[in-house]
């Protein structure tokens, strides 16, 4: 089945939570699926400082790194130390595992249009194999803005396909950057099948995790950066069952757009 057929779904996940390696890559391997992990490079093995409290401050090891990426994940960059100062995405890297660079995922969502041009260089210069970013409340317009605080009362697929549906890529467009939809706690399956079905053939979704948690959990209902593990499971399967969609890597979706592109 060729592009013109097919939407493509990304699982990217952010910071490198130990609960990416415990919860979720035992979801994605039971329905043969992939994701990216887009690691802190200072917090690999550690305790966080304060902040991240649905992982309760706990980041993959050097081992569950290793194990991820020969499962087929792809490992990626979110700066050495969870900021988007330029030399810490530039200087990233990951001791004992050795990668033909990494793709750049913004902290925060902070590189956007304005102030796209220095992570450019570092594209152009082969720092990073591409940059993604997302959605930032204080970027939105009040039509946006409305929405999403229409989000946080109200589970509504359609409304948040409203909110979303600018994020989606067409594959036949050259990006910059590449956006994604993030997925908050109150983020219904519901709403993320209804988004994904919306989606037109050859387009694409990257869907912007934190921590998948079980409800025993210690993080589970500390903030919004976190997905109860059962419907993270929901969308896995809806995807993995779905001839139409393919669940890919950002490198992937990289590849293929650039070759739609030239």
């Amino acid at each position: 089945m060729g592009i013109e057929n097919m939407k493509y779904i990304v699982f990217s996940f952010d910071d490198g939570r130990k609960d990416f390696y415990t919860n979720a890559l035992p979801v994605l391997k039971k329905y043969n699926l992939t994701a990216v992990v887009n690691i802190i490079g200072n917090f690999i093995g550690s305790h966080a400082p304060k902040g991240f409290l649905s992982s309760n401050n706990e980041f993959m090891t050097i081992e569950d790194i290793k194990d991820s990426y020969e499962y087929g994940i792809e490992i990626g960059n979110h700066s050495m130390n969870d900021t988007n100062e330029v030399d810490s995405v530039a200087s990233f890297y990951i001791k004992n595992i050795q990668l033909m660079g990494y793709g750049f995922a913004s902290p925060g969502s902070e590189v956007w249009k304005k102030n796209i041009a220095t992570f450019k260089e570092l594209v152009i210069a082969g720092k990073i194999h591409y940059i993604r970013s997302g959605r930032q409340i204080k970027r939105d317009g009040y039509f946006h803005a409305a929405l999403y605080v229409l989000l946080e009362k109200i589970q509504s697929p359609l409304l948040f396909w409203l909110y979303q549906k600018r994020n989606v890529i067409n594959l036949n467009k050259k990006y910059d950057f590449y956006p994604s939809l993030a997925i908050d706690s109150f983020t219904t399956a519901e709403q993320v099948k209804f988004s994904i079905n919306k989606i037109k053939d050859e387009h694409s979704a990257i869907l912007m995790f934190h921590s998948v948690l079980r409800k025993d959990d210690v993080g589970y209902g500390k903030d919004k950066w976190f997905n109860d593990i059962e419907m993270f499971d929901e969308v896995c399967r809806f995807c993995a069952e779905n001839k139409d969609i393919q669940v890919i890597t950002n490198k992937r979706l990289c590849e293929i757009n650039k070759t739609r592109c030239r």
